[in-house]
């Protein structure tokens, strides 16, 4: 995860923790909160889906696995 990811993550965190705030304000944060995580699913499994044979074995999956993982839609999890 970049940097402004994670400087991102943590502001949105920090936000949804505030009593202070409205709560449309709160859904707003929630609903980024939920897109900033699909698209890092959505980025996890293309990455996933390029690792090779060798680094997968080593971390006890199989090809298949993978595929199974890559192939899934970004709203699940």
């Amino acid at each position: 995860m970049s940097h402004y990811l994670a400087s991102t993550w943590i502001l949105l965190e920090r936000l949804a923790a505030r009593t202070t705030l409205p709560v449309t304000s709160k859904a707003a944060v929630r609903v980024a909160y939920l897109f900033m995580q699909w698209d890092e699913r959505s980025r996890a499994r293309k990455r996933l889906g390029h690792i090779p044979d060798a680094i997968l074995r080593d971390i006890g999956l199989t090809r298949d696995q993978v595929s199974r993982e890559a192939e899934k839609p970004f709203w699940r999890p």
